[in-house]
């Protein structure tokens, strides 16, 4: 293993390859770019501890997702998956030596699992694929002013300070945290576009002109996406 490679370490609550696109199409990204890539993630019964996807080294853990339980319980879960994460990190930190850490929320204290490798000299990445206080809000229509969403406010801005870099999913979101506190030249936007390598564009045109609007979204409907103010 050569002293001079480039390596990077993504953790992610999600399964891989088949949880989060975003996640994947990053990871092969890199390895693409020359680097070595860990993903940490959850497992599913019957899976492998560890496997090579694209050659992205993937590294499971030994929590799986309870879709449409209590809140109570995804909380856990998070917990679970927080402190396995953690002493996975500073194992594989180790032994590794990651230049870069990536973790992806849900949820935003995902990141202070990488509190051992930044020790060590680490960058830590926090990738934001949704707010935590709107996405709450919205779940449970009890608004950004509840006193569980001030807790998850307080929480996403202990996690931006604690990471060197912040990337989110759209500029209002980028412009939502910046009005938040975080500085705008520590945050960056990573679009989730379509895969060109799967949905190709192409050049051909109707035979009949026409003058009618139409619109392709794909995507979740829902208000803190703004999709009403595109309709």
């Amino acid at each position: 293993m050569s002293q001079n490679q480039l390596r990077h370490c993504m953790v992610v609550h999600s399964y891989y390859p088949l949880g989060e696109t975003r996640v994947q199409r990053e990871a092969v990204a890199l390895t693409e770019r020359g680097w070595e890539v860990d993903v940490v993630c959850l497992r599913e019964p019957g899976e492998d501890r560890s496997a090579v996807y694209e050659g992205v080294n993937v590294i499971r853990l030994p929590v799986r997702r309870h879709r449409g339980s209590s809140m109570a319980t995804q909380l856990l879960e998070y917990l679970a998956f927080f402190v396995m994460a953690t002493w996975r990190l500073i194992w594989l930190q180790r032994n590794r030596r990651y230049q870069t850490i990536q973790l992806h929320n849900l949820p935003d204290f995902l990141v202070f699992a990488a509190a051992w490798p930044k020790l060590r000299g680490a960058r830590v990445i926090l990738d934001l694929h949704d707010l935590m206080p709107e996405l709450f809000a919205a779940r449970t229509s009890s608004g950004m002013k509840s006193r569980a969403a001030r807790v998850l406010l307080f929480q996403e801005r202990l996690a931006c300070r604690f990471a060197d870099h912040v990337i989110t999913v759209t500029e209002w979101w980028r412009d939502t945290l910046v009005a938040r506190g975080v500085p705008r030249e520590k945050t960056s936007v990573v679009m989730n576009l379509a895969d060109p390598g799967v949905f190709r564009r192409t050049l051909e045109r109707a035979a009949q002109p026409s003058s009618e609007f139409r619109v392709l979204y794909h995507g979740t409907f829902t208000r803190r996406y703004g999709v009403d103010v595109l309709v």
